[in-house]
């Protein structure tokens, strides 16, 4: 069942983009909220240190992947649909910032597994537990396409040494 979650990978002008499949992208919507709350509290973290002077890069990492989650927001929806729909987003735009929802997703749907499996409820469980193991299998899956992009890029700028 886990491969029909698999995440379709086209290549395109850009690079390559992976299609979320409906009923993964309101998890990676609320995660990808979490990530902005994260880089949030960094950046009050920046703020409020004392020698914030000298970490300026804190700064700078914080609004970049506010950016970035931003922008993953833009291609997802801020808001859910109904009925959910999938979803293509471009790896080369949006890599690092689809992998960190990925990963929050995965630990939001962990925690709701824990949380059903106090209840005596097996088909929620059953249904839950199903739903984390396509999120590892998604993210698997992207994981490999956005490294073997990175290789291909880094390809590129290798100068030929037979020349």
């Amino acid at each position: 069942m886990q491969d029909h979650y698999a995440p379709e990978i086209h290549t395109s002008h850009a690079g390559a983009q992976v299609i979320v499949h409906p009923r993964l992208v309101d998890w990676l919507r609320r995660a990808t909220y979490t990530e902005i709350g994260t880089a949030a509290e960094a950046l009050d973290a920046a703020v409020t240190a004392g020698d914030r002077e000298a970490h300026h890069g804190q700064f700078r990492a914080a609004m970049q992947s506010l950016r970035e989650s931003y922008g993953l927001l833009d291609m997802i929806g801020w808001a859910a649909t109904d009925p959910p729909v999938a979803v293509p987003i471009e790896l080369g735009e949006s890599s690092w910032a689809l992998i960190r929802a990925l990963d929050s997703a995965q630990e939001l749907a962990g925690e709701e597994v824990y949380e059903v499996s106090r209840d005596t409820d097996g088909q929620a469980l059953a249904r839950n537990t199903e739903r984390l193991c396509q999120l590892y299998s998604f993210t698997d899956e992207v994981q490999s396409r956005v490294d073997m992009l990175a290789v291909q890029e880094a390809a590129e700028f290798i100068p030929d040494l037979a020349a």
